[in-house]
């Protein structure tokens, strides 16, 4: 029994074992009156489900770092209808984050809304490019063998070559020029592959 003495209240109710989507539940409320009949009022409470956002990741292009894209890159919008829902990105669960120039592609991220009481955890796919580390700076060390002209091919032979941070290896690059026949300058030519 509720006693009421104003004209407007709230009234909060809880289901014992929960609701589910579609589900309809009626009230009724009973008010007594001293000097009148009793009147009923029923209430339909429909049960709708949380409503999931729209979830538009933004493309991700970093340079290859040695490390896996963090989630802090993914970004983008969530909305329902013309509403931008606020939340957290994150890798999908089993999805690992890429790590290599060659695992560019498409991956799945998950959208959790800051308000999980009304709005559903929503899922889409973000494209995901690692381009490689230039080595259009790279310092390049020579190996410090003299080279004399002796009318046969000869090789100059590198011993390290460092991009940024990075120390290549020899699968990093491919050399053309190294070799020659004829006394004078050349030059050796570094082209990066993979990452």
């Amino acid at each position: 029994n509720i006693n009421v003495e104003a004209t407007y209240f709230n009234l909060s109710y809880a289901l014992k074992d929960g609701a589910a989507a579609g589900d309809v539940y009626t009230f009724k409320l009973t008010y007594h009156f001293s000097n009148y009949v009793d009147a009923v009022v029923t209430f339909k409470l429909p049960v709708i489900d949380r409503a999931k956002p729209v979830a538009a990741p933004d493309e991700i292009t970093v340079v290859y770092t040695g490390s896996a894209v963090p989630v802090e890159k993914i970004t983008g919008t969530a909305k329902v209808g013309e509403a931008v829902i606020s939340g957290a990105w994150r890798w999908a669960d089993g999805v690992t984050a890429p790590t290599n120039v060659s695992e560019s592609g498409e991956y799945d991220v998950t959208f959790t809304p800051s308000d999980e009481v009304n709005y559903k955890p929503a899922s889409a796919k973000v494209k995901v490019t690692i381009t490689p580390v230039s080595i259009a700076d790279a310092v390049i060390t020579l190996d410090g063998t003299q080279l004399v002209y002796n009318r046969a091919e000869q090789e100059k032979g590198i011993t390290a070559v460092k991009a940024g941070a990075f120390t290549l290896t020899a699968g990093d690059y491919t050399v053309t020029g190294s070799k020659a026949t004829d006394a004078g300058t050349h030059t050796l030519t570094l082209t990066g592959k993979g990452n």
